[in-house]
C-alpha cells in the first residue's frame, strides 16, 4: 500500500523527505502534543500543500486518520 500512495505521490515521498531534513537538522522540532486534541501523544506530520514541505500540522494518529476520513467523504 505503501508503495502504491509513493508512485501515485511523488511530490508527497519529496516533501516528506525534505521536512525528514529538516528535523534531522533541527531546523524543526517535533512537538510532544497534537496540534488538534491536545492530548501528549506521538505526533506525525500532515501537508496540506505538497509544494510547501515545511508547512505542517502536527497531529496524532487518531486526528490524522479522521481528518483523511473527512477529506474522502468530501471528495478530496
Amino acid at each position: 500500500i505503501l508503495l502504491k500512495w509513493n508512485e501515485d505521490h511523488p511530490d508527497g515521498v519529496k516533501a516528506q523527505y525534505k521536512l525528514r531534513y529538516a528535523i534531522k537538522k533541527g531546523q524543526i522540532k517535533r512537538p510532544g502534543k497534537c496540534s488538534k486534541c491536545k492530548e501528549d501523544r506521538k505526533v506525525i506530520a500532515h501537508h496540506e500543500d505538497y509544494s510547501k514541505p515545511l508547512d505542517i500540522i502536527w497531529l496524532c494518529y487518531r486526528c490524522h486518520k479522521i481528518l483523511h476520513n473527512l477529506k474522502k467523504k468530501k471528495g478530496d
